[in-house]
């Protein structure tokens, strides 16, 4: 079983609930603390995500690459072998979209190779065909546009993205 990713839109509230926690560890409380909260479902495509827009799966990212960050959160809160939780606060958020937006895709698209991809086992097991190739990265850039968009409302409405990725 892989892991799967979400971004989950998270009040000022919940996240303090979160981050004041200290009975347990982070990832034991996820599921109860982001239960009922709306979240951008991307599956186990989340380190597609990631490659596509840096060449570089998200289990070995480039330090302090802003569009790594623009994936997995600004902050890094817990990294482990039961999964990973990032966050960006509110006011990152600004930020975090003007970066997507202004990424030229006609450069992503040149950048981007199936043949990396393969070789870098972003999704382990499963070997694509170079046919296949500008059909997944127009699904990579959907989900970035999807991204995007929840980034958007989540800065209207004043909350915070926490990147959850869990087994």
């Amino acid at each position: 079983m892989g892991m799967i990713g979400y971004f989950a839109e998270i009040d000022s509230e919940k996240i303090n609930q979160l981050l004041e926690s200290t009975e347990k560890p982070l990832m034991d409380n996820i599921h109860d603390t982001l239960s009922g909260l709306r979240r951008l479902d991307i599956d186990k495509r989340w380190d597609f995500l990631h490659f596509g827009l840096t060449g570089t799966s998200a289990f070995d990212p480039a330090k302090n690459d802003p569009l790594s960050r623009a994936v997995l959160g600004e902050h890094s809160l817990e990294d482990g072998i039961d999964g990973f939780l990032g966050l960006t606060w509110n006011q990152e958020l600004a930020a975090t979209i003007d970066r997507l937006e202004s990424l030229d895709r006609s450069e992503l698209r040149k950048q981007f190779s199936i043949k990396r991809l393969n070789e870098m086992e972003i999704y382990p097991g499963v070997t694509f065909s170079e046919e296949l190739e500008g059909q997944l990265f127009a699904s990579i850039m959907l989900d970035m546009e999807k991204l995007i968009s929840a980034y958007r409302r989540m800065l209207r409405q004043g909350n915070h993205a926490l990147t959850v990725i869990v087994r």
